[in-house]
């Protein structure tokens, strides 16, 4: 399994379909969330997709997975 943020659903949807379509996964959960972070010394709050893929990244065409657009 493989766990990555999103940014929005729109990308998140994008990523999922690559992954799927490219036979680099076979299952894709998405979450959206609420998150809460200090991003340049302030306290911010945004909502985020994460997507749980099911996949075997032992497979050399899942090693690229982390390039997915975030």
């Amino acid at each position: 399994m493989a766990w990555r943020p999103f940014r929005d659903t729109e990308s998140a949807d994008a990523g999922i379909n690559t992954v799927l379509d490219e036979g680099l996964g076979a299952c894709a959960n998405m979450i959206v969330m609420q998150s809460r972070f200090v991003g340049e010394g302030n306290r911010e709050e945004a909502e985020t997709v994460g997507v749980l893929f099911k996949t075997d990244l032992a497979l050399p065409e899942a090693q690229g997975m982390g390039a997915l657009a975030a």
